[in-house]
Protein backbone atom coordinates (compact mmCIF):
# COMPACT_ATOMS: atom_id res chain seq x y z
CA UNK A 1 0.00 0.00 0.00
CA UNK A 2 2.84 2.67 1.00
CA UNK A 3 4.51 2.13 -2.53
CA UNK A 4 1.29 2.22 -4.35
CA UNK A 5 1.19 5.39 -2.67
CA UNK A 6 4.11 6.73 -3.45
CA UNK A 7 4.41 5.72 -7.37
CA UNK A 8 0.85 6.72 -8.25
CA UNK A 9 0.45 2.71 -9.03
CA UNK A 10 -3.03 1.44 -9.91
CA UNK A 11 -2.07 -2.15 -8.96
CA UNK A 12 1.00 -4.27 -7.76
CA UNK A 13 2.16 -7.80 -7.45
CA UNK A 14 4.58 -9.68 -5.29
CA UNK A 15 6.53 -12.51 -6.65
CA UNK A 16 8.72 -14.17 -4.47
CA UNK A 17 11.52 -16.59 -6.08
CA UNK A 18 13.08 -19.79 -5.02
CA UNK A 19 16.01 -18.61 -2.14
CA UNK A 20 19.20 -19.50 -2.99
CA UNK A 21 21.49 -19.79 0.00
CA UNK A 22 20.62 -16.96 2.26
CA UNK A 23 19.51 -14.99 -0.45
CA UNK A 24 15.38 -14.32 -1.55
CA UNK A 25 14.65 -13.10 -4.47
CA UNK A 26 12.13 -10.33 -4.57
CA UNK A 27 10.07 -8.88 -7.77
CA UNK A 28 7.11 -6.10 -7.08
CA UNK A 29 5.41 -5.47 -10.20
CA UNK A 30 3.63 -2.13 -10.53
CA UNK A 31 0.58 -1.39 -13.12
CA UNK A 32 0.01 2.22 -14.44
CA UNK A 33 2.35 4.35 -11.88
CA UNK A 34 1.26 8.08 -12.61
CA UNK A 35 3.60 9.62 -10.26
CA UNK A 36 6.46 7.37 -10.96
CA UNK A 37 8.19 10.61 -12.70
CA UNK A 38 7.62 12.48 -9.13
CA UNK A 39 9.09 9.75 -6.90
CA UNK A 40 12.87 10.03 -5.45
CA UNK A 41 14.72 6.68 -5.91
CA UNK A 42 15.94 6.75 -2.66
CA UNK A 43 12.85 7.75 -0.82
CA UNK A 44 11.10 4.07 -2.64
CA UNK A 45 14.36 2.16 -2.44
CA UNK A 46 14.40 3.13 1.55
CA UNK A 47 10.46 1.76 1.41
CA UNK A 48 10.90 -1.30 -0.05
CA UNK A 49 14.05 -1.48 2.33
CA UNK A 50 12.01 -0.61 5.73
CA UNK A 51 9.34 -3.12 3.97
CA UNK A 52 12.04 -6.14 4.11
CA UNK A 53 13.09 -5.33 7.55
CA UNK A 54 11.64 -7.36 10.17
CA UNK A 55 9.77 -5.85 12.38
CA UNK A 56 11.41 -6.91 15.62
CA UNK A 57 14.87 -5.66 14.09
CA UNK A 58 13.13 -2.28 13.15
CA UNK A 59 11.97 -2.23 16.76
CA UNK A 60 15.58 -2.39 17.52
CA UNK A 61 16.69 -0.70 15.66
CA UNK A 62 14.21 2.22 16.74
CA UNK A 63 14.79 1.82 20.29
CA UNK A 64 18.47 1.80 20.35
CA UNK A 65 17.84 5.27 18.42
CA UNK A 66 15.48 6.86 20.93
CA UNK A 67 16.12 4.96 24.31
CA UNK A 68 19.80 5.68 24.90
CA UNK A 69 21.63 3.56 27.69
CA UNK A 70 18.10 2.05 28.70
CA UNK A 71 17.64 0.51 25.13
CA UNK A 72 19.38 -2.65 25.93
CA UNK A 73 17.21 -3.37 28.71
CA UNK A 74 14.12 -2.90 27.08
CA UNK A 75 15.13 -4.60 23.92
CA UNK A 76 15.29 -7.83 26.18
CA UNK A 77 12.01 -6.98 27.83
CA UNK A 78 9.70 -6.29 24.76
CA UNK A 79 11.17 -7.90 21.74
CA UNK A 80 9.26 -11.03 22.29
CA UNK A 81 6.55 -9.35 24.50
CA UNK A 82 4.17 -8.18 21.87
CA UNK A 83 2.04 -11.07 19.80
CA UNK A 84 2.45 -11.31 16.17
CA UNK A 85 -1.33 -9.60 15.37
CA UNK A 86 0.69 -6.47 17.04
CA UNK A 87 3.83 -6.12 15.11
CA UNK A 88 1.67 -6.65 12.17
CA UNK A 89 -0.62 -3.72 12.48
CA UNK A 90 1.70 -1.41 14.78
CA UNK A 91 4.44 0.86 13.37
CA UNK A 92 7.75 0.67 15.21
CA UNK A 93 7.42 4.50 16.44
CA UNK A 94 4.27 3.92 17.83
CA UNK A 95 5.43 0.65 19.64
CA UNK A 96 8.12 2.73 21.30
CA UNK A 97 5.35 4.88 22.53
CA UNK A 98 3.30 1.84 24.07
CA UNK A 99 7.02 0.94 25.56
CA UNK A 100 7.29 3.97 27.75
CA UNK A 101 3.48 4.04 28.54
CA UNK A 102 4.52 0.22 29.53
CA UNK A 103 7.53 1.27 31.30
CA UNK A 104 5.70 4.14 33.71
CA UNK A 105 2.68 1.48 34.42
CA UNK A 106 5.98 -0.60 35.76
CA UNK A 107 7.52 2.18 37.79
CA UNK A 108 4.09 3.74 39.47
CA UNK A 109 1.70 1.05 39.07
CA UNK A 110 -0.55 3.36 38.08
CA UNK A 111 -2.89 3.03 35.08
CA UNK A 112 -1.62 5.28 32.06
CA UNK A 113 -3.67 6.74 29.23
CA UNK A 114 -3.22 8.17 26.15
CA UNK A 115 -5.28 9.72 23.28
CA UNK A 116 -4.50 9.10 19.71
CA UNK A 117 -5.95 10.50 16.03
CA UNK A 118 -8.71 7.71 14.56
CA UNK A 119 -7.70 6.38 11.36
CA UNK A 120 -11.25 6.80 10.35
CA UNK A 121 -11.28 10.43 9.74
CA UNK A 122 -11.70 13.79 11.90
CA UNK A 123 -14.61 12.22 13.90
CA UNK A 124 -12.91 9.30 15.93
CA UNK A 125 -10.34 9.13 18.04
CA UNK A 126 -8.26 6.26 19.66
CA UNK A 127 -7.79 5.94 23.80
CA UNK A 128 -5.24 3.67 24.77
CA UNK A 129 -5.24 2.06 28.53
CA UNK A 130 -2.29 0.37 29.80
CA UNK A 131 -3.07 -1.71 32.98
CA UNK A 132 -1.86 -5.20 34.62
CA UNK A 133 -4.04 -8.15 33.88
CA UNK A 134 -6.37 -6.90 37.36
CA UNK A 135 -9.15 -5.06 35.87
CA UNK A 136 -12.36 -6.47 33.72
CA UNK A 137 -13.76 -4.44 30.97
CA UNK A 138 -17.21 -4.45 32.51
CA UNK A 139 -15.56 -2.15 34.75
CA UNK A 140 -13.91 0.16 32.45
CA UNK A 141 -16.88 0.79 30.56
CA UNK A 142 -19.12 2.40 32.40
CA UNK A 143 -16.67 4.87 34.00
CA UNK A 144 -15.67 5.51 30.23
CA UNK A 145 -19.86 5.90 29.61
CA UNK A 146 -19.89 8.25 32.37
CA UNK A 147 -17.51 10.68 31.27
CA UNK A 148 -19.55 10.77 27.79
CA UNK A 149 -17.03 8.77 25.51
CA UNK A 150 -18.96 6.86 23.52
CA UNK A 151 -17.37 3.36 22.68
CA UNK A 152 -17.45 1.76 18.66
CA UNK A 153 -15.15 -0.55 19.52
CA UNK A 154 -12.10 -2.21 21.71
CA UNK A 155 -9.05 -4.28 20.88
CA UNK A 156 -6.87 -5.77 23.31
CA UNK A 157 -3.33 -6.65 23.72
CA UNK A 158 -1.55 -8.88 25.74
CA UNK A 159 2.12 -8.13 26.57
CA UNK A 160 3.97 -11.01 28.03
CA UNK A 161 7.28 -9.86 29.81
CA UNK A 162 10.05 -12.68 29.96
CA UNK A 163 9.68 -12.81 33.65
CA UNK A 164 6.03 -13.84 33.32
CA UNK A 165 4.67 -10.51 34.03
CA UNK A 166 1.40 -9.69 32.02
CA UNK A 167 0.54 -6.19 30.91
CA UNK A 168 -2.23 -4.76 28.66
CA UNK A 169 -3.42 -2.48 26.35
CA UNK A 170 -6.84 -1.73 25.83
CA UNK A 171 -7.69 0.45 22.54
CA UNK A 172 -10.47 1.71 22.30
CA UNK A 173 -12.09 3.40 19.32
CA UNK A 174 -14.30 6.64 20.17
CA UNK A 175 -16.20 8.73 18.47
CA UNK A 176 -16.02 12.29 19.05
CA UNK A 177 -20.19 14.09 18.84
CA UNK A 178 -19.10 17.71 17.00
CA UNK A 179 -22.86 18.38 16.20
CA UNK A 180 -23.61 19.06 20.16
CA UNK A 181 -20.68 21.33 21.01
CA UNK A 182 -17.39 18.06 21.55
CA UNK A 183 -14.13 19.76 20.51
CA UNK A 184 -11.35 16.84 19.38
CA UNK A 185 -10.35 14.97 22.19
CA UNK A 186 -6.92 14.68 21.10
CA UNK A 187 -6.36 18.64 21.21
CA UNK A 188 -7.79 18.31 24.83
CA UNK A 189 -5.45 15.49 25.83
CA UNK A 190 -3.67 16.88 29.01
CA UNK A 191 -6.29 17.88 30.37
CA UNK A 192 -8.97 14.28 29.56
CA UNK A 193 -6.25 12.54 30.81
CA UNK A 194 -5.88 14.19 33.90
CA UNK A 195 -10.02 13.04 34.40
CA UNK A 196 -9.22 9.84 33.52
CA UNK A 197 -6.50 9.53 36.05
CA UNK A 198 -8.41 11.25 38.66
CA UNK A 199 -11.38 8.84 38.38
CA UNK A 200 -9.61 5.54 37.92
CA UNK A 201 -7.82 6.58 41.15
CA UNK A 202 -10.63 7.11 43.22
CA UNK A 203 -9.73 10.87 43.59
CA UNK A 204 -13.21 11.57 41.69
CA UNK A 205 -16.74 9.84 42.09
CA UNK A 206 -17.90 8.23 38.76
CA UNK A 207 -21.07 9.83 37.50
CA UNK A 208 -22.63 11.17 34.76
CA UNK A 209 -21.68 14.76 36.28
CA UNK A 210 -18.48 13.67 34.68
CA UNK A 211 -19.84 14.63 30.80
CA UNK A 212 -18.88 18.28 31.48
CA UNK A 213 -14.79 17.47 30.74
CA UNK A 214 -15.94 16.66 27.47
CA UNK A 215 -18.88 19.83 27.10
CA UNK A 216 -18.09 22.63 27.93
CA UNK A 217 -14.45 20.90 28.47
CA UNK A 218 -14.28 21.76 32.13
CA UNK A 219 -10.97 20.24 34.56
CA UNK A 220 -11.97 17.27 36.44
CA UNK A 221 -11.44 20.22 39.22
CA UNK A 222 -14.04 22.18 38.34
CA UNK A 223 -16.59 19.74 37.91
CA UNK A 224 -15.39 18.54 41.14
CA UNK A 225 -16.56 22.17 42.54
CA UNK A 226 -20.15 21.67 40.96
CA UNK A 227 -20.59 18.16 42.07
CA UNK A 228 -20.14 20.02 45.75
CA UNK A 229 -22.35 23.06 45.32
CA UNK A 230 -24.98 20.17 44.02
CA UNK A 231 -24.66 18.28 47.29
CA UNK A 232 -24.22 20.75 49.36
CA UNK A 233 -27.62 22.17 48.01
CA UNK A 234 -29.20 18.51 48.37
CA UNK A 235 -28.52 19.13 52.38
CA UNK A 236 -29.63 22.45 53.09
CA UNK A 237 -33.46 21.93 51.63
CA UNK A 238 -35.31 21.26 48.59
CA UNK A 239 -33.78 20.43 45.74
CA UNK A 240 -33.82 18.99 41.87
CA UNK A 241 -33.39 15.85 41.73
CA UNK A 242 -29.58 14.98 40.80
CA UNK A 243 -30.28 13.81 37.58
CA UNK A 244 -31.68 16.84 36.35
CA UNK A 245 -29.09 19.06 37.45
CA UNK A 246 -26.70 17.28 35.62
CA UNK A 247 -28.94 17.17 32.71
CA UNK A 248 -29.44 21.28 32.80
CA UNK A 249 -25.75 21.92 33.01
CA UNK A 250 -24.79 19.57 30.16
CA UNK A 251 -27.34 20.90 28.20
CA UNK A 252 -26.80 24.48 28.85
CA UNK A 253 -22.60 24.14 28.47
CA UNK A 254 -21.78 27.64 27.82
CA UNK A 255 -23.83 28.66 31.37
CA UNK A 256 -22.35 25.82 33.10
CA UNK A 257 -18.64 27.32 32.15
CA UNK A 258 -19.88 30.92 33.23
CA UNK A 259 -20.54 29.91 36.47
CA UNK A 260 -17.05 28.22 36.78
CA UNK A 261 -15.29 31.35 35.43
CA UNK A 262 -17.62 33.70 38.06
CA UNK A 263 -16.57 31.45 40.92
CA UNK A 264 -12.55 31.37 40.06
CA UNK A 265 -13.06 35.12 39.71
CA UNK A 266 -14.51 35.61 43.00
CA UNK A 267 -12.10 33.11 44.58
CA UNK A 268 -9.01 32.96 42.66
CA UNK A 269 -5.88 34.16 44.87
CA UNK A 270 -4.16 35.73 42.03
CA UNK A 271 -6.29 38.25 42.04
CA UNK A 272 -5.65 40.28 44.68
CA UNK A 273 -7.85 41.22 47.26
CA UNK A 274 -11.36 40.60 47.88
CA UNK A 275 -12.37 43.96 46.98
CA UNK A 276 -9.76 44.64 44.29
CA UNK A 277 -10.45 46.67 41.32
CA UNK A 278 -9.10 43.10 39.22
CA UNK A 279 -10.86 41.00 40.95
CA UNK A 280 -14.44 43.45 40.86
CA UNK A 281 -13.69 43.54 36.87
CA UNK A 282 -13.79 39.94 36.27
CA UNK A 283 -16.67 39.18 38.42
CA UNK A 284 -19.36 41.75 36.91
CA UNK A 285 -17.97 40.86 33.29
CA UNK A 286 -18.50 36.73 34.26
CA UNK A 287 -22.08 37.56 36.04
CA UNK A 288 -23.29 40.01 32.85
CA UNK A 289 -22.33 37.09 30.46
CA UNK A 290 -24.66 34.49 33.32
CA UNK A 291 -27.46 37.01 32.81
CA UNK A 292 -27.11 37.46 29.28
CA UNK A 293 -27.41 33.76 28.63
CA UNK A 294 -30.48 33.50 30.65
CA UNK A 295 -31.82 35.58 29.03
CA UNK A 296 -31.68 33.93 25.74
Amino acid sequence: ARLIDILGAEAVEVHVEAAKGLIVPLSLYLERCHRIREARRDSVEGEIVHLCTPWRQRFRNALYDQSGKASRRLYGQYAEAFPEAYQQATPVQNAIQDVQYLEQLRASGQLQFDLLPGASGADECRLRLYRPGLRLLSDILPILHNLGFRVLDQAPTEVRLPDGTILRIDTFRLRIDRASGETDYVENKSRLVEGLTAVFQGRMRSDLLNRLMLRPGLTWQDVDILRAYIRYSMQIGPFFATSVVERVLFNHSALTAALLEYFHARFRPKLGSAEGPERKKKMEATRAAIVDGLKN
